[in-house]
């Protein structure tokens, strides 16, 4: 398992984008999102590259992770207009995805890059760039 893994899971990010791109009517917090991908993503793939830990790019990777993840969440949950299904389906992936990086982190506290760190943090990706493709 190679932090190559991690750079193709990056890319995960960009089924969201492919949302958004086709959807015709686009709000502009929708917008704002859609910038927020694509800015994730070139993190993404600029830190997974080379991933030193606590490292400037991984700093600031997990600074526009984590508001980006907190925007949708805002977005989805308080301005969206999703259907409950919708709701239950987006909740339902966004805390599988949270779950998946809180033991990524625990993982990757003992042995950083390891097997599972990276296995977890891959499935993050997924789970959250499906959450995601519920805003557009």
């Amino acid at each position: 398992m190679t932090n190559q893994n991690l750079l193709f899971s990056s890319l995960f990010i960009l089924l969201p984008l492919t949302f958004f791109y086709v959807k015709t009517n686009k709000s502009n917090y929708e917008y704002i999102l859609a910038n927020l991908l694509i800015i994730n993503i070139i993190l993404s793939l600029l830190f997974w590259s080379n991933p030193v830990k606590n490292g400037l790019i991984h700093i600031i990777d997990a600074f526009f992770a984590r508001f980006s993840v907190i925007c949708f969440l805002i977005y989805i949950v308080f301005l969206k207009k999703n259907s409950s299904l919708d709701k239950i389906i987006f909740y339902s992936l966004f805390l599988i995805g949270l779950f998946m990086f809180l033991c990524g982190g625990k993982e990757s506290s003992k042995n950083w890059c390891s097997k599972s760190h990276i296995n977890y943090h891959m499935c993050f990706h997924l789970f959250l760039s499906l959450a995601a493709c519920y805003a557009f």
